[in-house]
């Protein structure tokens, strides 16, 4: 059985490159305990895995399988485990090694879900697709998309959604198809079978309709592997892309404050809903055009009956009227939002950490963290990743620890508890 993509926190990093093979390092860190774990591994298609150390490869049908061996396929959560992979690279071995991609549970080409979006479509890893709105003539623009083949693929196409008012009128260099209401992208005679590496440019004009008069939205790609509702933390929220929001503080009372959701509908939703989460010591005093539930603990917002369901393109407001308890006296602190494909990291929940580089004195230079804590935390620590050839040679006002080969920074004994809304600043010198 799979595991969710919020079981683990997986770092993986090419240590060696050795031309026609590689060595491929995954570090697990679990951020759920977990028994009998699996998760699938993809390859462009020449690799194969010719060693494994410290996991077990199994193969089920045309898929390949990681997990655990004896002493790490039960793990605590906050346990650390280190795997490592030797993989031939076949005939693409005059070529940078390309990443693998992971597969768990709750991914949209995992037999465990059922919104395989159409086998016959591409990987989203087949692609690296740059689109770019080169022209806006009102009614009319120009998309122009860049494809570069990260593996070879023949017969290839994917999916494009456009918002409700919109037309492909003209395509230039490839071709278009509707099947079941739906639009997709397929290459032309000499561009529809490419090899890894091929780089291809396809032009779009698209008629805006009625939607003339704003500004181009841009589309959206769906591949073999794309989730309409991938479900990680709450089955019933929506994706982190549903929605693009806004949120402002207009108005600040001193004990209470103002704030304003404005949503755009990246895609048709029925029945959405998403996690707020808060400072400890904020409530939810009134909410206009939404409404709030809880549920085990937990805060969400939805629709009310008149924008609980949305189409692409469309706009809503929703006005939070929070009161912030003990915290009156400190200045209001940005919510959280989570979604059905966010990972519930303590890093990111409790700290706002803001870094920027004062000063380069060539060889090395000087980093500064502002920290803010969002909660009330002890004991904290977060990792740090640098560059390969990058070391940290001085820190001053924390610590740094090595765990399993990854870089720690912690507070130091004067700062490594922090009360919500406390600021601390750390330097790092780095190599």
């Amino acid at each position: 059985m799979l595991v969710k993509s919020n079981t683990f926190n997986i770092k993986s990093t090419i240590t060696d490159d050795w031309g026609g093979r590689h060595r491929l390092v995954l570090d697990l860190e679990t951020l759920s305990s977990v028994e009998d774990w699996k998760f699938e591994i993809s390859l462009p298609d020449d690799y194969q895995i010719d060693q494994i150390y410290s996991a077990e490869l199994t193969q089920e049908g045309d898929k390949t399988y990681i997990s655990g061996t004896g002493w790490n396929e039960s793990l605590n959560q906050g346990d650390s485990t280190e795997i490592v992979l030797i993989i031939d690279e076949g005939n693409s071995r005059n070529q940078e090694p390309i990443a693998a991609q992971f597969i768990f549970a709750d991914s949209a080409n995992s037999n465990t879900n059922n919104s395989i979006v159409d086998e016959s479509l591409v990987n989203s890893n087949t692609f690296n697709i740059q689109s770019t709105i080169t022209d806006d003539w009102g009614g009319k623009h120009r998309l122009v998309l860049d494809l570069e083949a990260l593996s070879s693929v023949e017969d290839w196409k994917f999916e494009i959604s456009l918002p409700d008012d919109y037309q492909i009128d003209q395509i230039y260099s490839g071709e278009i198809t509707k099947e079941g209401g739906k639009i997709y992208i397929s290459g032309t005679g000499w561009n529809e079978s490419l090899t890894q590496g091929d780089n291809i440019e396809i032009i779009l004009i698209i008629d805006e309709g009625n939607s003339s008069d704003q500004a181009p939205i841009a589309p959206q790609f769906i591949f073999a592997d794309s989730t309409n509702s991938t479900s990680v933390l709450d089955e019933s929220l929506v994706n982190s892309n549903t929605f693009n929001i806004k949120s402002t503080i207009t108005d600040d009372w001193g004990g209470k404050h103002r704030l304003v959701l404005d949503l755009e509908a990246l895609s048709s939703v029925e029945n959405w809903k998403f996690e707020i989460s808060l400072t400890d010591d904020y409530q939810i005093a009134e909410v206009y055009s939404g409404e709030i539930t809880q549920e085990g603990g937990k805060t969400y917002i939805s629709g009310a009956n008149w924008n609980q369901s949305l189409n692409q393109g469309d706009n809503t407001e929703i006005v939070l009227i929070i009161d912030e308890g003990n915290s009156r006296d400190q200045a209001p602190i940005a919510p959280q939002f989570i979604f059905s494909d966010s990972i519930d990291s303590n890093s990111n929940r409790y700290l706002n950490v803001k870094s920027t580089i004062t000063d380069d004195w060539g060889g090395s230079h000087r980093l500064v963290l502002d920290l803010e804590a969002l909660s009330s935390v002890e004991d904290w620590k977060f990792e740090v990743s640098l560059p390969d050839d990058y070391q940290i040679d001085q820190i001053y006002s924390g610590e740094i620890t090595q765990e399993n080969g990854k870089n720690y920074i912690s507070g130091a004994n004067w700062n490594q508890s922090l009360n919500q809304g406390d600021s601390t600043e750390i330097v790092l010198i780095i190599d």
